[in-house]
């Protein structure tokens, strides 16, 4: 009878090797097969400077995230953002409506997002032709709107 060979699966944490950490290190064997996953992200868009996608890490927040994105330009609806989320094994897409601007000023909470959050700070009209029209009266709009 033919013998099956038997793996065995070792998860290593490659940061500390990163950061100098010699002693993470392991030793492999000619045959060992490494697998180095995709790193997660999370996804900002909307109304930001610099809208992409970043590298998630554990303990991530949305303050964080939308600093990654250079911060909210002054048109943007801040109090009107959302962040879709799906959770592990459901279909369903969750939306989660919060108030970006008390949480970028400090005035609540700051809170925690997870890999593949797609954050969306969405843009103000109000926000905009009131400063279209503050401009064609000569009057700078960001210093009017308080920014």
């Amino acid at each position: 009878a033919e013998e099956r060979e038997r793996y065995e699966l070792i998860k290593v944490n490659i940061n500390g090797l990163f950061r100098g950490e010699f002693d993470k290190n392991m030793r492999l064997d000619p045959r060992s097969i490494v697998h180095i996953p995709q790193a997660e992200v999370f996804f900002v868009g909307g109304d930001v400077n610099a809208p992409g996608s970043f590298m998630f890490k554990e303990g991530a927040t949305l303050r964080q995230a939308i600093t990654l994105a250079q911060g909210m330009k002054p048109t943007a609806a801040s109090d009107r953002a959302i962040i879709f989320r799906e959770g592990p094994g459901a279909r369903k897409r969750q939306e989660i409506r919060i108030d970006a601007g008390k949480i970028m000023n400090g005035k609540q909470e700051d809170v925690a997002i997870d890999a593949n959050d797609i954050i969306i700070i969405p843009h103000s009209r109000s926000k905009s032709v009131g400063g279209a029209l503050l401009s064609v009266f000569g009057v700078a709009p960001l210093r009017i709107l308080g920014y």
